[in-house]
């Protein structure tokens, strides 16, 4: 056997011993932190790398908590001053709030105070007092104390058991179940509530990007209008968006493209701003001639949105603006995702 034989096969040998044992180490991992933001000295919320104010006890002793440390079963996390996300295996996680406790199992947390924002994919169950909330993937937040304890779902359905009584909890809805009594009626929260938890739960103080495509049509002047538009809005402060918008349409004489840069309040479902705008118009004559013109201007809007899943939603949209081209009002349908 030649001397490259052999190094190939040691070569071999050694590329799969790394294969295996990197397998087994991704396949015990438990859960991963992967997020940590805590509030600043102004009071505002920022992302950090570790943190005092959310620890993992061991004993009577803390270990702060900080990204990328490693959890296992039967941890204990607490937080104060803190919002936490842990990641469990590839693509479940849980968001946990200020002031929360809870011990960590497979498959499962007791709750013992707090607020967690839960995002499973498979067979989950929770325990916060008496109460347990039992789920087959989906999302949903158990808040309250253990004396009433709640639980609001935004996407999918849960079962929740106390005093040997169920309800079925669907999606866009809240059911309160007091100690040792049976939990009652489920309640549909209003939509603002459930983009707040979603906010509170996923964007941990980072900038949020919603990006979507509409098609719109209106009246430019005395014509009308027609165009495919697509914007991004990207959270700046809770309820400041910077927004980007494009166009590419036109009249019932004309061709359009153009571009806007500009911001816009969240007012819940709603949003309203304003933009500087800047557009090309291109004319094309009977003889075969060209026109073209650049448009500087500004527009107005309200859009409207209406969450489907956590990341897809419907949106609708009113829009005034003018420019060198003249005046123009249109309103638009379409629909986006949450990135």
């Amino acid at each position: 056997m030649s001397c490259s034989s052999i190094r190939f096969r040691w070569l071999w040998v050694v590329l799969m011993a790394w294969c295996a044992s990197a397998t087994d180490a991704h396949a015990t991992e438990f859960a991963t932190v992967t997020a940590i933001s805590a509030p600043d000295t102004r009071g505002r919320w920022r992302p950090v790398k570790e943190t005092a104010a959310a620890a993992r006890m061991e004993s009577e002793s803390r270990v702060p908590l900080k990204i990328g440390m490693a959890l296992n079963p039967g941890d204990r996390l607490v937080t104060e001053q803190a919002r936490v996300t842990v990641r469990f295996g590839q693509s479940e996680h849980l968001t946990i709030a200020p002031a929360s406790d809870l011990v960590l199992s497979e498959r499962s947390t007791i709750q013992r105070l707090g607020e967690i924002y839960y995002q499973v994919r498979n067979a989950f169950t929770v325990q916060y007092g008496t109460v347990q909330t039992a789920v087959e993937g989906t999302e949903f937040v158990v808040g309250g104390s253990p004396e009433a304890v709640q639980v609001s779902v935004t996407e999918g359905v849960v079962r929740v058991e106390n005093n040997g009584e169920t309800v079925r909890v669907r999606r866009g809805q809240l059911v309160v179940a007091e100690a040792n009594q049976a939990p009652g009626e489920p309640q549909q929260m209003q939509q603002a509530t459930s983009r707040m938890l979603r906010a509170k739960s996923w964007t941990l103080g980072r900038p949020r990007l919603r990006v979507g495509v509409l098609a719109t049509g209106g009246l430019l002047n005395q014509n009308g209008s027609a165009a495919v538009r697509t914007f991004a809005a990207i959270r700046l402060l809770p309820s400041l968006n910077a927004v980007v918008d494009g166009e590419h349409g036109g009249s019932t004489t004309s061709l359009r493209t153009g571009t806007g840069l500009g911001l816009e309040w969240a007012l819940g479902a709603f949003n309203v701003g304003g933009s500087a705008t800047l557009g090309l118009e291109r004319w094309q004559y009977a003889c075969g001639g060209e026109y073209a013109a650049l448009h500087a201007g500004g527009a107005a809007h309200a859009r409207f949105s209406v969450d489907l899943t956590r990341r897809v939603f419907l949106t609708g949209l009113a829009r005034a603006s003018a420019s060198g081209e003249g005046l123009e009002a249109s309103f638009g349908l379409g629909a986006g995702v949450s990135l």
